[in-house]
């Protein structure tokens, strides 16, 4: 399987991506044989904006449907997090331009 992520910072997507290898091994009837996760890459024409892959390889038995099922969910919650940290951070940064002008 090869998973893709983009985003920023690149320290958290490559994070992403590791933990969400971890998550498919730790599934019952799922074992990952070999995994490689490849540092991120800034995205051609973006300031900010890296990509990077997981190339995993796994055995399972018969349990390939809920893998895919768990995965997708799993890919929500990354999306989900992902969109948080933004709102947190333009927040953060929000504030601490306010204490600034005052």
């Amino acid at each position: 399987m090869i998973f893709e992520s983009i985003g920023r910072p690149p320290e958290h997507i490559k994070e992403a991506l590791e933990n969400l290898v971890n998550e498919i091994d730790k599934e019952k009837s799922v074992k990952v044989t070999s995994r490689k996760i490849n540092e991120p890459i800034l995205m051609k024409d973006q300031k900010d904006f890296y990509t990077t892959f997981a190339e995993v390889e796994v055995e399972v038995d018969d349990v390939l449907n809920e893998l895919a099922r768990r995965l997708h969910a799993y890919d929500e919650v990354t999306r989900v997090t992902q969109v948080e940290k933004n709102i947190l951070e333009k927040k953060l940064r929000e504030l601490l331009n306010e204490k600034k002008g005052k």
